[in-house]
């Protein structure tokens, strides 16, 4: 679970980011982690004496989900974020009832998204809002990689035209890269 937490959090889903943000990364995922541990073990609790369970914030607000700068991930638990979103069926449900944030669904083409529920369907909430987010960061580090890969590219093609390629370029213009 605490893999699925740095996933969220987007660790290692750029090569260029400072290694303390790395670090913060990975302690925010650590503290996370063991709230969701402190949430379950109080819902146990409640459930043994005959309370009914308590209620949460969701474990990653809006703001816990940025990991660009270290500032942006403290230790202290984040504030509930509002949510638009419908409350996530119970356990067990089909797959076609399981909303998905409009972030999810604007990054992913229907048969991602479906593929997506039905991964879900057999999470709890914690462990199918951490999944989303991960699916959030990954689909965004894709995108920052693209950009990337296409910057690189774009210099190899202006170095031909200007007849400064290097012994890189001529071989990756062999493999069509």
């Amino acid at each position: 679970m605490q893999s699925r937490f740095l996933k969220a959090l987007g660790y290692l889903s750029t090569y260029d980011r400072p290694p303390e943000v790395d670090e913060s990364i990975q302690m925010h995922a650590d503290t996370l982690y063991h709230r969701m541990l402190a949430q379950e073990k109080a819902t146990e609790e409640a459930k043994a004496a005959g309370q009914p369970a308590p209620t949460f914030a969701p474990i990653l607000s809006g703001d816990s989900a940025s990991s660009s700068s270290p500032q942006s991930l403290t230790t202290n638990p984040p504030a509930p974020a509002p949510s638009s979103r419908a409350p996530i069926p119970s356990k067990g449900k089909i797959a076609e009832e399981i909303p998905l944030q409009p972030t999810t669904q604007s990054l992913l083409t229907p048969q991602a998204q479906q593929s997506l529920r039905e991964r879900l369907k057999d999470l709890t909430p914690v462990e199918r809002e951490v999944e989303e987010r991960s699916v959030q960061m990954e689909a965004r580090a894709v995108g920052e990689m693209s950009v990337q890969v296409k910057q690189v590219e774009e210099g190899r093609k202006k170095r031909r035209e200007e007849g400064k390629g290097t012994v890189g370029d001529t071989v990756s213009g062999w493999f069509g890269w």
